[in-house]
């Protein structure tokens, strides 16, 4: 996991990269967000430790909690497509380009993260 100002390095680093590029990038905000991505995971691969298998916990608001919590309990890979999918409003072409995955994985970890989260909800209603 990256600290504050590893984290500021990184976008940074990113942003410089760019910055000799920006005449040759078609799209720099996914040339940004895909180098962020590689420079952190650069960082923690050179430290020996993976990635971690839960995400930081939000800040507590009560009208996602119960949705966070759901979501923090899928794979890694289900967890990242979701977030990129709902929260970044991307579409399958772009998630599979920032994961650096095929589109039909995309398609397949975003079947299966929505289907693992309804059946938790049905789940839970009839308690």
């Amino acid at each position: 996991m990256l600290d504050w100002s590893q984290a500021d390095e990184v976008v940074h680093d990113a942003f410089a990269g760019l910055a000799g590029r920006v005449d040759e990038v078609d799209n720099p905000e996914g040339y940004l967000q895909r180098s962020v991505i590689n420079i952190a995971l650069q960082i923690v691969k050179r430290r020996g430790r993976a990635l971690p298998a839960r995400p930081i916990e939000p800040p507590s608001i009560p009208e996602i909690d119960e949705m966070w919590t759901l979501v923090s309990g899928l794979p890694a890979r289900q967890r990242a497509v979701l977030v990129l999918r709902f929260w970044e409003d991307l579409t399958q072409d772009q998630i599979a380009d920032v994961l650096d995955i095929p589109v039909g994985t995309v398609k397949s970890a975003l079947h299966r993260a929505l289907r693992a989260l309804k059946s938790e909800l049905e789940a839970k209603e009839e308690r």
